[in-house]
């Protein structure tokens, strides 16, 4: 049952979604509207898919090469939510999408996450696949365990983000899971076991193992599209997606102020026991039975429906059981001219598979909130597998305007599973609310904020199309929203306007002009007085009850009161305190200099309105100078108190939040990384092995394919098999050959031999001095292993080896060296000191962190170990290190560490506070020839 204790409905406050070309209700409604097709063909931004686009030998059937993708699924907006850079790595890719989309619906409701006192959460997944990469990389710990392992660990991990402290669970039944999660989070809501509930559901498709399955038992779509009961339908093809809705009791919701796109009424779950032939068959007895259950649990007679938004995957079996259940339950008692419109998602966007329901329940929430039913996709020809003569439904093609006298609509959403398990959900339009005079006059003052400063330009430049757009939309609710609805993060800005043209040109003009964020300060009232101005005395008085009554009870006495002075100062300060700003203190200005404010905002209140600074020239209008400033102390760190200074208004829809989203991904599964290697392309072709192959850039030979440059290019190809941790190579070998005067290809392959252990080559295609016939060079070979060490520091042993260098060499000579070396010129040495076996070098970087700089770091190391060890510069060089640990990245100063032992050099890098970033361990140097090592490409 899915009303309250006396049959009280459940409100769908907030809508989160993320599906493909979608992102949020609003772009979700006009897709839906538009009738756009998101399936599409199999991309190279997907490499972990390459399996589904050729032919499989096993099969008859071709892996399905169409799906409804979304868009860069490694990407998260870690640092917003306080996750580190490791534990983002290692979370599934669900979960970072379910995290992001969580704070969306919160934003869509207007909650600030967090606030309600008890919030339930009920998630819904399919097993992923990245969980089981990590596992076969070695990449294991408790990030990756709570992060994708652990299946009832979503819940949990928003329930820890969001800081929700109601019921907390997964739910586990297929692809009805989503809304068998809105059944049993009603249920909570029912029980008074939470005031706010979610239910959401996730799905990525990360890798072909089910998509094969499905496609050698026959399910999937040979077309690629879903066709509900079409004559043409042939399976489904699949989807991905995410969804999470908000839920209050409707008089919790009312209560609130909150926007309610639909209630529901009801809702049941059952299973199809042994009623089906098997598993992989639906039953229609057990569908009929759930639908009956619903819609006695939501006292609604089934005749009522105005439609159902359902499973309808498109599948020649599936299809016609589910109508014909509908048309048994639902067609009963219906009127012949008010048939039953059918309709179904999955032509748009795909098979969802647990997200399906979710999607469902929110595309019918957002049909009944706009009292219009979009189109179904791929619907031209009825399927003939059903007897259409005489059934009192038809499937909705085209988009169709729902009752628009104001009554009540009730519409059904419907899911069932190969598990068994059916669900179905009874919802009704919102009741209608009185209507409220939206005009009030301005300025009205608009706050917006974010973690970071670009994404609050973004937010400004968003808003500022969105006012662009939105001229119907009251300006004041939209303020309202953004002040009363939203958190508020450090990065601040606060614009005023009387019209949405006036704020545009105030938002656009803002997001040039950003000013850093500010600890909050103390605020001291510095009164001035003068002669009040009557109409800001009548407007303040209107607006604000505190004023007025500071006001007039001032003016009954004659005089101020306190430091008051006057009625005007002391009505600004009862203002002010009632928008949320206490002063630290309130003096004259004619008491002499002000006190203690030292490091304090000094907020000067008077005829003038008020001013943070100088007082205002005449001409200014005080009205004004009270919002603006308002504005400031908000942008200095002040907490207003919003629902004071906006004053009451509506939830409106405004722009979400714009994520700073950053490449996160820890398996080898062809994902990009976070931090690409210029020579190292951004997906990898994965077998039982990881293989990359890019042409090399013109200048290939003269830069990154030195000694240093070929170690650097080492720890990143281990870096991206060990999946983004800090990586340890061991027994790496390096082959310098400048005689490699044409470098054309590179080509790169790890192959697992053990969790968390890759063994590794790069091999250069390169054209010898004499112009002759390109080979193949055998560059570089190691084993990459995932590191678990901590961070040392060197800073004694830094002094004490500068103890032991006293010979400075000079610039010049060192330089001399270098050349002869082969080194190219990068780094600026600072200085170098050596004793008899040992060496300091200082050194700067041109660009820190940048790629193609560091390699040049590496050579004048490896170079000035070459030089403890006698060593001459020789035209080929075979390199061995016993092993290598490097920084992601280098700071701007560092300094090197050489120290030459009885067969080997070692080399450590630290920063200015000593700490270890770089270390080449057993360095031994070997003529070679390559000419020798040449091997087949």
């Amino acid at each position: 049952m899915a009303a309250g204790k006396d049959g009280e409905p459940i409100a769908v406050v907030g809508i989160g979604c993320r599906f493909p070309r979608v992102r949020g209700p609003r772009e979700f409604w006009r897709a839906l509207c538009d009738g756009v097709d998101a399936v599409d063909d199999i991309g190279d931004e997907r490499p972990g898919l390459a399996a589904l686009l050729v032919p499989d030998a096993q099969s008859r059937h071709r892996p399905a090469h169409r799906m409804g993708l979304l868009e860069d699924v490694s990407a998260f907006d870690a640092e917003f939510f306080g996750i580190s850079r490791r534990q983002a790595a290692h979370m599934d890719p669900q979960q970072r999408l379910m995290v992001e989309t969580t704070w969306e619906a919160f934003e869509d409701a207007g909650i600030v996450p967090g606030t309600p006192a008890v919030t339930g959460v009920c998630t819904a997944q399919l097993a992923g696949h990245y969980w089981p990469s990590l596992v076969r990389d070695g990449v294991l710990d408790m990030y990756g365990s709570l992060g994708g392992g652990m299946r009832g660990a979503l819940s949990g991990q928003l329930s820890f983000l969001f800081d929700l402290r109601g019921p907390s669970f997964e739910v586990g039944s297929g692809c009805s899971a989503g809304l068998v999660a809105v059944h049993l989070a009603c249920r909570s809501l029912r029980d008074g076991e939470c005031d706010t509930a979610l239910a959401g559901a996730v799905h990525l498709i990360l890798g072909p193992d089910e998509n094969i399955a499905y496609a050698r038992s026959g399910v999937l779509s040979r077309s690629g599209r879903s066709a509900f009961a079409d004559a043409s339908a042939d399976g489904f093809a699949r989807g991905e997606g995410c969804a999470v809705v908000v839920l209050k009791r409707l008089s919790t919701a009312l209560s609130d102020g909150d926007r309610v796109y639909a209630t529901i009424r009801g809702t049941a779950v059952n299973n199809d026991g042994g009623a089906a032939a098997s598993m992989l068959a639906p039953a229609g007895v057990t569908q009929e039975q759930v639908l009956r259950n619903a819609y006695r649990d939501a006292a609604t007679a089934p005749a009522e429906v105005s439609f159902v938004e359902a499973h309808g995957v498109g599948t020649p079996v599936g299809d016609p059981v589910e109508i014909g259940a509908l048309a048994a339950v639902l067609g009963a008692g219906r009127p012949p001219d008010r048939p039953l419109l059918l309709t179904s998602l999955k032509g748009n966007f795909g098979h969802q598979e647990p997200v399906s329901g979710l999607a469902g329940l929110a595309k019918a929430c957002l049909s009944l909130h706009h009292r219009v039913l979009p189109p179904t996709l791929h619907h031209s020809t009825p399927t003939p597998a059903i007897e259409w003569d005489g059934l009192p439904c038809s499937v909705a093609v085209a988009a169709t305007r729902l009752s628009g006298n104001g009554e009540t609509l009730v519409a059904g959403v419907n899911s069932f599973s190969v598990t068994g398990t059916n669900a179905h959900a009874v919802i009704a339009s919102a009741p209608r609310r009185a209507h409220r005079d939206q005009r009030r006059p301005g300025p009205h003052l608009l706050p917006l904020s974010a973690r970071h400063r670009d994404s609050l330009t973004q937010l400004l430049l968003a808003y500022a199309d969105f006012v662009d757009e939105a001229r119907d939309v009251p300006l004041a609710d939209i303020c309202h929203t953004a002040a009363v609805r939203r958190a508020h993060h450090k990065h601040r800005r606060a614009v005023w306007a009387y019209d949405h043209a006036g704020m545009a040109v105030a938002l656009r003009r803002a997001s040039e002009d950003l000013r850093a964020p500010t600890p909050p300060r103390d605020v001291v009232f510095v009164l001035h007085h003068g002669q009040s101005d009557p109409h800001l005395v009548a407007e303040l008085s209107r607006r604000s009850r505190p004023f007025r009554e500071a006001y007039e009870t001032g003016a009954a006495r004659g005089a101020g009161s306190g430091v008051g002075r006057s009625p005007l100062s002391d009505g600004l300060v009862a203002l002010w305190r009632s928008w949320g700003v206490e002063p630290a203190s309130v003096v004259d200005d004619d008491s002499g200099p002000v006190p203690g404010t030292t490091g304090e905002l000094v907020l000067r209140l008077g005829p003038f309105g008020a001013s943070v600074g100088e007082v205002p020239g005449p001409g200014s209008s005080p009205l004004e100078s009270l919002v603006d400033n308002a504005g400031s102390l908000y942008e200095s760190g002040c907490e207003l108190s919003w629902d004071v200074v906006s004053g009451a208004g509506e939830l409106v829809d405004v722009p979400l939040y714009p994520w700073r989203r950053t490449r996160y991904w820890a398996p080898t599964t062809g994902g990009p990384a976070e931090r690409p290697h210029p020579l190292l392309p951004d997906h990898g072709t994965e077998h039982r092995s990881v293989e990359w192959c890019a042409p090399l850039p013109a200048d290939a030979g003269r830069t990154p394919l030195t000694p240093g440059g070929l170690v650097e290019l080492s720890i990143a190809v281990a870096q991206r098999l060990c999946g983004g941790s800090s990586p340890q190579v061991r027994d790496l070998r390096v082959v310098h050959n400048p005689r490699l005067v044409a470098p054309t290809e590179l080509r790169a392959m790890g192959t697992t031999d053990a969790p968390g252990r890759w063994r590794f080559s790069i091999g250069i295609a390169a054209t010898g001095s004499n112009g002759g016939t390109p080979a193949v060079a055998s560059s570089a070979v190691g084993v990459a292993h995932v590191l678990r060490a901590r961070p040392s520091n060197l800073a004694s042993e830094r002094e004490d080896l500068w103890k032991r260098c006293p010979e400075h060499v000079r610039p010049d000579e060192f330089e001399a060296w270098l050349r002869h070396s082969g080194v190219p010129q990068g780094p600026g040495v600072l200085s170098l000191s050596r004793g008899p076996v040992d060496a300091l070098v200082d050194m700067t970087t041109a660009h820190p962190n940048a790629h193609l700089l560091r390699f040049a770091v590496l050579d004048v190391l490896l170079a000035t170990g070459a030089m403890l060890r006698g060593l001459p510069g020789e035209e080929t060089t075979e390199v061995f290190l016993e092993h290598v640990t490097m920084a992601e990245r280098l700071p701007h100063r560092v300094q090197g560490l050489v120290s030459s032992a009885d067969d080997h050099v070692d080399i450590r890098v630290c920063d200015d506070n000593g700490t270890l970033v770089t270390h080449l361990a057993g360095v031994r140097w070997v003529n070679a020839s390559v000419d020798q090592r040449s091997t087949e490409a």
